[in-house]
């Protein structure tokens, strides 16, 4: 029988994974040569069953960087003595497992977009930077984000992520001393989404990392706090819930009054509704077949994270190419397509890589090389707790 600390490591495992497979849905984005945006919901004159999935997954997949927030507050305070060595360690922890590889593979993107560019001037804008004319400014941007989201735009959660890391002192005194007011200061900040001086790219990993970081140094019993029970209740009110929100278009007025404000503070809940929602119900599929898989591949959450965008990109394009008429049909062949396709090309990218030149993955994958070889030769060394925490 499992130890609750094994079962733990195991729910920690899973969703890791999942939190990163479903941000590949919500960053798949607009459908090809169409201007909607899925944050708007359904638009029931131009195919309807396309935007409704499409808004649907984006807006199911909202607690993904909250989740994985708090699991990276959660586990950067294990075992913490809060000494001045114990914080040195964990920036030297972080430095290799998160900074170093997020600025490998953007500097990975802009060679990549440079040697497309080249064969091909007429290709169209690839990134946002113009990689034949790069200031030293927009030179740092692309590799860490400083002041607008890197090369690989989605790395901007690693950005503040590793530079909440570096508030973690901070946020350890606050938690010892005044854990709430500093809670509702932060939630205020987070659901008003002020991002004071543009010092976060957004205030959610700094907001749900403290969330953790609380749970961990307040001895919350992590394991426990969500029933499965609760869990499936929470998971189906959240199924529910993103329904509505995803049909917002046909009961909310566009000349409703604060209507964006209102539609932001009804997504921000269900990212909160997320968070337990999929916190409960892991520990019911560390049990089933499918959670089993998953173990065997959950430590490339990292490395699909990072490769997941532009693969994703340049499968959109290549359906549209295969299909290019639009229909419904072929929109969502399309979005579940080059969606599942871009994850399953990363599994094999990484075992290749993995098999062909370990040192190199390991790098790009935040040093997870012999844990996932761990993982598939089904050893029995839990994975989660020897993982460098980074998050994903």
């Amino acid at each position: 029988m499992k130890s609750p600390d094994e079962g733990l490591r195991e729910q920690i495992d899973i969703l890791r994974f999942l939190l990163v497979f479903g941000l590949v849905f919500l960053h798949y984005g607009k459908f090809p040569g169409y201007s909607h945006d899925p944050w708007e919901g359904l638009i029931l004159n131009d195919h309807p069953i396309a935007t409704f999935t499409n808004s649907y997954f984006y807006f199911f997949f909202l607690s993904s960087v909250p989740l994985l927030s708090a699991i990276s507050g959660y586990l950067f305070f294990r075992e913490a003595d809060y000494s001045a060595s114990f914080f040195l360690r964990r920036y030297r922890s972080r430095t290799r497992s998160v900074l170093l590889p997020m600025i490998s593979w953007n500097a990975i993107s802009l060679a990549v977009a440079a040697i497309v560019l080249s064969l091909y001037p007429n290709y169209g804008k690839i990134l946002a930077y113009d990689v034949f004319n790069l200031r030293w400014q927009d030179i740092i941007n692309a590799h860490i984000g400083l002041t607008q989201n890197p090369a690989n735009f989605q790395f901007w959660f690693l950005r503040d992520l590793f530079l909440t890391v570096l508030c973690s002192p901070i946020l350890a005194f606050l938690i010892k001393r005044i854990p709430w007011i500093a809670f509702s200061v932060l939630f205020v900040i987070w659901l008003l989404n002020w991002n004071a001086w543009h010092t976060f790219h957004r205030p959610d990993v700094l907001f749900f990392f403290y969330i953790g970081a609380m749970a961990r140094i307040r001895n919350w019993p992590v394991a426990t706090l969500v029933t499965p029970g609760t869990g499936v209740i929470a998971l189906v009110a959240l199924l529910g819930l993103v329904a509505l929100r995803t049909l917002a278009p046909l009961f909310v007025p566009a000349d409703l009054p604060l209507r964006q404000a209102f539609l932001d503070v009804w997504s921000d809940g269900l990212r909160l509704l997320g968070v337990v929602a999929l916190w409960g119900v892991a520990p019911l599929l560390v049990t089933t077949y499918v959670g089993r898989m998953i173990t065997k591949v959950a430590a490339i959450a990292f490395f699909l994270h990072a490769l997941h965008w532009p693969l994703n990109q340049f499968m959109k394009a290549w359906f549209v190419r295969m299909f290019p008429d639009h229909s419904d049909f072929t929109l969502l062949l399309n979005f579940f397509g080059s969606s599942i396709l871009s994850v399953l090309l990363t599994i094999a990218a990484a075992w290749a890589l993995n098999a062909l030149a370990p040192s190199v993955f390991d790098h790009l994958s935040g040093g997870r090389s012999r844990l996932w070889s761990s993982a598939r030769n089904r050893v029995s060394t839990p994975v989660a707790e020897k993982l460098p925490q980074a998050g994903v």
